[in-house]
């Protein structure tokens, strides 16, 4: 009986190691997992863009990516804490003036009433005068768990607003570089 229990214990075991591998739950050793009651993210540091960046096409095709700039950091918790409030607040009032990428048309999401149904990858460079910028990139919760989001940098080529990105300049405490993707 204690064999057989043992047998069952160290099925699980395998079970779920593969399963994390295929939902890939395992991320690369320089990033860290962010989960709150108001955001889910990882934050990519520099060591996990050794490997390349993806870059995935509505029609499901991958391509490889660019890599981004050299020159990165790493963001802390306490980036992306102060990060996720301006963020929010920039772009809800971005969105109530305009509508972008089909938000609201059809089956498009509106961004500044969905913030929960997304996911973000977190990722530090810095611009040419030496400031911290903090890229974010949100992917639709539902698909970005289908594409490994917690392995590599994900770029989406269209899928209107289920997948956007913004920066922040974490010295001028601005945001900027918002854009939701085409519906192309």
């Amino acid at each position: 009986m204690k064999k057989l229990l043992f047998y069952i214990a160290l099925l699980n075991i395998f079970i779920s190691i593969f399963a994390q591998n295929k939902n890939c739950d395992i991320i690369c050793e320089d990033a860290i997992y962010v989960k709150t009651d108001d955001y889910e993210g990882v934050i990519l540091g520099p060591k996990c863009f050794n490997y390349k960046s993806i870059i995935i096409l509505e029609n499901g095709d991958t391509i490889p990516g660019q890599p981004p700039s050299e020159n990165m950091w790493k963001p802390s918790i306490k980036d992306i804490e102060y990060a996720e409030k301006k963020i929010k607040k920039y772009v809800t009032k971005r969105s109530k003036r305009m509508l972008e990428g089909g938000q609201g048309y059809e089956r498009y999401p509106i961004i500044y009433q969905n913030f929960d149904k997304y996911v973000r990858q977190y990722y530090g460079t810095y611009n040419k005068k030496g400031e911290k910028i903090l890229n974010v990139n949100f992917l639709w919760r539902v698909d970005a768990y289908e594409m490994g989001w917690k392995c590599v940098r994900l770029m989406i080529a269209d899928g209107g607003s289920f997948y956007w990105h913004i920066s922040v300049n974490m010295k001028k405490k601005k945001c900027f570089d918002y854009w939701v993707n085409g519906i192309g």
